[in-house]
């Protein structure tokens, strides 16, 4: 991950206006970059740059990264037009202009990443990184060793490609029913539930675990923990080290 950005994207982060907006403002040379003017989309520029637009100085605001527990009977947006609760109604007002990173549906439980930061999120999310993602899924039935390879060899649910999990663990109970822990490096909707419904289970409950490097911690169903400073870099490192990665793979 990079602190260095678009001029465009930057003027648009720091004053909540659109790219096409923040283009016009480099384009009739009202931006300066450390006092000298910038007349080029091209041009980059960090967080340490000093940055103006019409003379006046503009900055990111600080990013905020929120690790939420998200329980059961929430959807993971804003609002909704069918008038189903949301995880905003548990969140602080301070929270309400923070995004998600991927979603939960409304069913399931566990950790949601709630931050600011739009370039991590698009990390977080996006296939080429693989960032991994652990679940412990309550199923009606009793899963096999057979069901194993099938996950890691893929399910067709639709998708352009098979859906894969790899499957960490899984435990049988007197009652019928199977905690199966699942990691995925893939996001397709609704994926874990479509796999086993292909399999002809039933699923119980479904809850994230991790995600990347975060977890839950002690956090109760509901609760929420901001990073520290300590935390963000391990979380950066983490990203940075998979970026990395991608671009070797990507080179061979």
């Amino acid at each position: 991950m990079s602190s260095e950005y678009r001029i465009n994207k930057y003027i648009a982060q720091c004053m909540g206006c659109s790219r096409r907006n923040a283009e016009q403002y480099v384009l009739d040379g009202k931006v300066k970059i450390n006092g000298i003017k910038v007349l080029e989309l091209s041009q980059k520029v960090t967080d340490r740059d000093k940055v103006t637009v019409c003379g006046k100085p503009v900055r990111k605001s600080k990013n905020t990264y929120v690790v939420f527990y998200k329980p059961a009977g929430y959807i993971t947006t804003r609002k909704d037009d069918r008038g189903r609760k949301t995880i905003y109604d548990l969140l602080p007002e301070k929270f309400k202009d923070l995004k998600s990173a991927g979603r939960l549906d409304m069913d399931s439980s566990g950790l949601i990443l709630l931050t600011n930061d739009g370039d991590l999120i698009n990390i977080m999310i996006h296939p080429r990184y693989h960032i991994p993602k652990k679940y412990r899924v309550q199923i009606e039935g009793k899963f096999s060793v057979s069901d194993v390879k099938v996950f890691e060899d893929g399910v067709d649910i639709g998708e352009k490609q098979p859906a894969r999990a790899t499957v960490l663990e899984f435990v049988k109970d007197k009652s019928g029913q199977t905690s199966v822990i699942l990691e995925l490096h893939q996001g397709y909707n609704r994926q874990i539930r479509k796999m086993m419904e292909k399999m002809g289970y039933k699923v119980i409950s479904l809850k994230r675990m991790t995600f990347g490097c975060l977890n839950l911690k002690n956090l109760k169903r509901g609760e929420f923990s901001i990073l520290k400073k300590k935390e963000i870099d391990k979380l950066f490192e983490y990203l940075n080290k998979r970026v990395r990665d991608a671009e070797k793979v990507e080179k061979l």
